[in-house]
């Protein structure tokens, strides 16, 4: 993954492809305090669960979800609050 600017990693079932994210988004917040990450997920449920096992590991991050859901963080489907946010927290 450290060498490439996209591609597709497939693992299957438990084979810690939740790890290898986190480890990468940790690799990349050490070289830049300017990143964004998204993380894409199916489903309302496992996009908390992802948030949840990423905020276990990754500290002094800004957390958007962009789904109806409940969640803890700021969460909206609105394009002008996702600009907004993501303009915000650029600085």
């Amino acid at each position: 993954m450290a060498q490439n600017v996209k591609g597709t990693v497939l693992i299957p079932t438990g084979g810690g492809k939740t790890m290898c994210m986190i480890s990468n988004c940790t690799d990349t917040f050490q070289d830049t305090t300017d990143a964004l990450i998204v993380v894409v997920a199916p489903r309302i449920l496992l996009a908390q669960q992802l948030c949840s096992e990423f905020m276990e590991h990754l500290t002094n991050v800004s957390v958007l979800h962009v789904h109806s859901g409940e969640t803890h963080y700021f969460s909206t489907t609105n394009p002008k609050q996702i600009a907004k946010w993501a303009k915000y927290v650029k600085g």
